[in-house]
């Protein structure tokens, strides 16, 4: 039982911090597509906004991405 709340007290902090950094990268990430959309690359910020979708689809960014991508399309009609 100590090596399994062993165990647990080591892995939790590192699960932790790998979900933040994805988040964090993901966060990058849309900062970057934002400046492309708001220089009129629309094409580019298309493609960082479905990359955020494609790679950390569990994050808050991703549902950011979801609806910037929802926007540009619109443009497009």
């Amino acid at each position: 039982m100590k090596r399994l709340a062993l165990t647990w007290i080591v892995l939790l902090p590192l699960l932790l911090a790998a979900c933040a950094g994805a988040e964090g990268k993901a966060e990058e990430m849309i900062g970057n597509a934002q400046f492309e959309e708001a220089q009129g690359n629309y094409s580019h910020a298309t493609q960082l906004y479905q990359r955020v979708l494609d790679r950390y689809p569990d994050t808050k960014a991703a549902h950011t991405a979801q609806e910037r991508l929802q926007a540009l399309e619109k443009l497009r009609d």
